[in-house]
């Protein structure tokens, strides 16, 4: 009952979504409102294929498509530096409304750690789809399984930690998590 609760709940937010980025997007031009959409849009992600963005942004494209636009709605991998191989594709695309970047919080503290920060101020950000929350996690065979052993700063070399990227929100935190627990 309660997972029938969350889908509806999850498929109402990802209409009303959608509805504010169709509606934002019309008004980006007012020249262009009467036909806009005229031609296919595109979202960029910057992960390869089967990344969190990329699922996220698949799953949008087929409801807008289907729901509230009678174009194309294309997904492109634009994957590298941790989004900034995307972000630097999107700056460079016509600011028409037909071009849009997914990100996470992630894409946001690489271009904030590479110093390209300056750049996100070209864009307009629009909505937001997920939440991006932190997690850590141990395999269920692993003898360590609750928060006191994973942090526990006596075997701390036996431990391998794993995030998507470098700079990345999963990578800043843990090093805060580690900072705060005394770990190396």
């Amino acid at each position: 009952m309660q997972k029938q609760h969350r889908g509806r709940k999850l498929s109402r937010f990802f209409r009303n979504t959608i509805a504010v980025i169709v509606t934002s997007l019309a008004f980006t031009s007012f020249t262009q409102a009467e036909s806009y959409p005229a031609k296919p849009l595109h979202i960029i992600v910057y992960t390869k294929p089967g990344g969190l963005i990329d699922i996220t942004a698949r799953k949008f494209a087929g409801i807008a498509q289907k729901k509230y636009t009678n174009v194309p709605v294309v997904v492109e991998n634009k994957a590298g530096a941790g989004g900034i191989v995307a972000l630097n594709y999107v700056l460079k695309r016509p600011a028409d409304g037909y071009t849009i970047l997914g990100v996470t919080n992630s894409v946001i503290s690489k271009a904030v750690l590479t110093r390209q920060d300056r750049k996100l101020e070209e864009l307009d950000f629009v909505v937001r789809l997920v939440q991006d929350y932190e997690a850590i996690i141990t395999n269920k065979k692993s003898p360590v399984v609750n928060a006191t052993e994973i942090l526990d700063p006596s075997n701390v070399a036996a431990k391998i930690w794993a995030g998507p990227a470098t700079g990345g929100t999963d990578h800043l935190f843990a090093l805060r998590l580690w900072e705060a627990k005394g770990l190396k």
